[in-house]
């Protein structure tokens, strides 16, 4: 799974198992990107076969 986010690096998690419960990633701001208060991400959650997993979050 590629995680990004405005401001942040992008990471990549291997191996994940939507089964197995809830991934947990911390993303290392960007140096000198700027600070807001009201930072978002944005995505969606799909399986293998690209089908978006129903229920799933992001937090």
């Amino acid at each position: 799974m590629l995680i990004i986010a405005k401001g942040f690096e992008p990471a990549f998690a291997s191996k994940v198992d939507p089964a197995a419960g809830i991934l947990e990633v911390t993303l290392d701001r960007i140096k000198d990107a700027p600070l807001g208060p009201r930072m978002h991400v944005q995505g969606r959650i799909i399986d293998p076969q690209g089908r978006p997993v129903m229920g799933a979050r992001v937090e």
